[in-house]
């Protein structure tokens, strides 16, 4: 492939062009762990500020805890993961997990419902982290947010043992702008930051942060709070996002090494409406942008309704919603009236990718409260005993023109405790562990619709302001209240032990392992009208005792290289959306979900840490279950990524990303079929929707793979920082081909974006003009799971932000 030998060629040569720029470099580079007493001024985070000696953007590979939970450097953890500041962050214009692809090898999300929250990392949903502990389940209720964060962790591999047995695809780590405090204890001067950012189809955004610190008697402590504002209408169709976050932080020394940190967060997140994006796919659609539009040539609305309800959608309900099988001829399917669009409606249209399959009537609304403690105490011989509190609240209302629908209620409370211990006895030998346990309480509401299958996809369209025969099922306007065909309620309570262990040899050799054994006690209901096993309105229990470990080898070469091989298996809960268990899998007793990593690769850290390079190459294997179905299904996943950061010369700096991937699954998976599929013309088909498994496709080996994830992914951006206060960033971003998995799938073709900022700060004040996608390229990303063959969500269009920034 013509990635490959791009990228393998690219690796093959950064060495040697790093040691020759190096060499005619004139002024030196500070390392990372040299210090400064001058002031470093950045407009995205005060912790730059506060004066730590390490450099921000692109060439910070900071050390990371989070991991392994040991104090070490990136080149030293026989794992691959990727380190960003908010710097960084800003300069390559990350504003939603969709571009973490750009910093970070191995991610890429599918269009999941239209709401950014959990990133896919090497083909798999990850977990999601709040500075060390899993919060709510967040599978497309919110949007994560990525502009409110100091510096984010991407892990790929599952969680180190003392943070819980996590998905074995990865785990992605935000750190909250309010951790500054901790930084800014000892220092003397109240920080301040303000922006403002304007841009493109009406985004209006602000932010204000300050931290100041103080002396209670004797004693350090500092106060951190950031509050976030955004009033802004969309690029697309009905979406219109207002998002208000506020965090407050605190931290103070409480003598005799000990020390304690508070805070927390309230986000308040609307208008990011749950659509997977374009319906009525066809490849005529995707190459050209011709919409078969026209409206159903039955109606079934009630005089005066706003939406199709089930009282209009269940006697006809076997028509508009029909399960075939790929075994059986061309056409498949069985058309009538019911599942037509009119004659005299239909026409080709050039559909504009603002639009997306939403009504006026969509929303999401949701409210999430986070709060943290620790209680650290520091020893006079490096140990260190860690009290670690975390608590999360999550409400959510949703629903979406097709039929589907959420709302969730849950929280979570978890307390840690932890001993970390580190020994030198000299002559290169050595160890570093840490040991503890935690105690998980684990409760979520979450209801949904779709189970008696009152969605309809390609009915509503969007080339025009649909009507209510075009509405599917909302539930929210129903006077007595909402009725759900899920209602589960679970609680989760589990007592965990952990150790994680780091044993040196010859001071180059590192042998790194660990172990966690969980005690899960769930209990779980269906309150709902339809259930996938068991009965409705009734408790069902499971207890296991699980236990996940993993293991590595390091040994540091000549000249800074790093190889690394690691082995992990890990047992973690099979959840459904709202991160509970379904009765049907503690029936079954199928709740845990077993996990296999197998991952080879090699680091270094070159030219007094000028040079950063990572390569890894992985297999990996998980159970996961179908959403539509309730089936028991296989992932497996194989790839290769890179990571190069190098600062090239003093004002100029590089970061280049790849990855190759396959994900293979096996088992029963539920898809919607386009017309291609049913060998049927679109306007006898669109008023109706039609499904099949994927068991009818993939024969015997019931393998099939998943093309929605791109096989190559590529970026490489450049910063350069001018003398008199002026940096400039410029990059671009490949992806290539997918398609859906079925036999007369759409494709997308491979495309280019690319992207450039200019920044120019004076004194105390920045300003910064940006573009994304710079040649207004289109592109799509296709939905995830059953939405794979009918929905392909448009990527953003050009769009210009000019922000302002003042520090004070």
């Amino acid at each position: 492939m013509r990635f490959r030998h791009t990228l393998l060629a690219y690796a093959s040569c950064i060495p040697a062009f790093a040691i020759m720029t190096a060499q005619a470099q004139e002024a030196p580079v500070p390392t990372d762990n040299q210090k400064t007493q001058e002031t470093v001024r950045d407009d995205t985070a005060l912790q730059a500020i506060v004066v730590t000696g390490k450099r921000l953007g692109i060439t910070n590979v900071r050390p990371t805890a989070t991991v392994s939970g040991l104090e070490q450097e990136v080149t030293e953890i026989p794992r691959s993961v990727t380190t960003a500041d908010s710097a960084l962050l800003k300069d390559i214009q990350v504003r939603s997990i969709h571009d973490l692809t750009a910093v970070a090898p191995g991610t890429y999300t599918a269009a999941f419902y239209g709401v950014a929250g959990a990133v896919q990392i090497r083909g798999n949903v990850s977990d999601s982290y709040y500075r060390g502990f899993k919060g709510i389940n967040n599978m497309g209720y919110y949007e994560t947010p990525t502009e409110s964060i100091s510096g984010m962790e991407l892990v790929r591999g599952p969680a180190s043992p003392n943070y819980g047995a996590g998905k074995i695809g990865g785990m992605l780590n935000l750190t909250p702008k309010t951790d500054i405090a901790t930084s800014l204890k000892g220092t003397t001067d109240f920080k301040g930051l303000v922006t403002a950012q304007v841009g493109s189809y009406g985004e209006r955004k602000a932010t204000l942060e300050g931290g100041l610190p103080f002396k209670i008697g004797d004693l350090d402590a500092a106060i951190y709070a950031y509050a976030y504002y955004n009033d802004s209408d969309s690029y697309y169709r009905h979406f219109s996002p207002n998002d208000k976050e506020l965090q407050i932080g605190y931290a103070m020394d409480l003598g005799g090494g000990t020390e304690l940190t508070i805070g927390g967060r309230y986000l308040d997140q609307s208008g990011h409406l749950a659509s997977p994006g374009w319906n009525r796919l066809t490849q005529n659609l995707i190459d050209n942008g011709n919409y078969l539009a026209g409206s159903p040539l039955v109606s079934l609305a009630a005089p005066g309704a706003q939406s199709l309800m089930p009282a209009q959608l269940a006697p006809y309900i076997t028509s508009l919603r029909q399960s075939t099988s790929f075994a059986n001829p061309l056409p498949r399917g069985t058309i009538s009236n019911l599942t037509r669009l009119d004659p005299a409606t239909v026409e080709y249209v050039k559909l504009s990718r603002r639009n997306l399959n939403t009504s006026p009537l969509d929303f999401n609304d949701n409210k999430v409260f986070t709060a943290y403690v620790d209680l650290i105490h520091n020893f006079d011989n490096g140990d260190q005993v860690k009290l670690q509190g975390f608590y999360e609240d999550l409400k959510n209302d949703m629903y979406s023109a097709a039929g589907s629908a959420t709302a969730a209620d849950g929280d979570v409370k978890e307390i840690r405790l932890s001993y970390l211990v580190k020994r030198d006895f000299g002559e290169g030998f050595g160890f570093q562990a840490i040991v503890g346990a935690n105690y998980r309480d684990y409760k979520i509401h979450d209801f949904q619709n779709y189970g008696r299958q009152y969605v309809i996809w390609d009915r509503n369209d969007i080339s025009a302001e649909p009507t209510a025969d075009m509405i599917i099922n909302n539930q929210y306007l129903n006077p007595n209240g909402p009725v759900w065909d899920f209602r589960y309620y679970s609680r989760i309570k589990s007592v965990g032990a952990f150790i994680n262990g780091d044993i040196t040899l010859f001071d180059k050799a590192h042998i790194q392992g660990g172990a966690r054994i969980d005690d899960y006690n769930i209990r779980s209901r269906n309150d709902g009208l339809v259930t996938f096993g068991g009965a409705l309105g009734t408790d069902y229990y499971g207890s296991k005792s699980p236990i996940s470990w993993q293991a590595s080898l390091n040994y540091e070469l000549p000249f800074g290289f790093i190889p690394y091989v690691t082995y992990a298996k890990t047992q973690s809960l099979e959840t459904n959306k709202g991160g509970g268990v379904d009765p049907a899998l503690l029936i079954g007793r199928k709740y845990l979900s077993p996990s296999e990593l197998k991952e080879a690769g090699i680091k270094g850290s070159l030219l007094d840490g000028k040079l950063f390079l990572s390569l890894a190459a992985y297999k990996m294997k998980r159970q996961q279950r179908d959403a539509l179905s309730g089936a028991i299904n296989e992932a497996h996943s194989k790839g290769l990524e890179a990571e190069i950061r190098m600062q090239v010369t003093p004002e100029f700096s590089l970061l280049a990303v790849g990855a190759l991937q396959q994900t293979k699954r096996r088992g029963y998976a539920t898809v919607l079929l386009n017309a291609a599929q049913l060998g049927r013309d679109g306007a006898d088909i669109y008023a109706a929707e039609w499904t099949a498994g994927s068991t009818s496709f993939t024969g015997a080996t019931g393998y099939y793979i998943d093309r929605v994830l791109p096989k190559e992914t590529f970026s490489i951006f450049g910063t350069y920082k001018f003398p008199f206060g002026l940096k400039a960033n410029a990059g671009i971003s490949y992806v290539g081909e997918i398609s859906g998995i079925a036999p007369g799938a759409v494709k997308v073709p491979d495309y280019v974006t690319a992207r450039a900022s200019l920044s120019y700060t004076i004194d105390r004040y920045t300003v910064d003009l940006s573009v994304e996608n710079l040649t207004d390229k289109t592109y799509f990303y296709l939905g995830q799971d059953t939405y794979s063959e009918v929905a392909a969500m448009p990527g953003m269009a050009r769009a210009f932000h000019l922000r302002v920034a003042a520090q004070f």
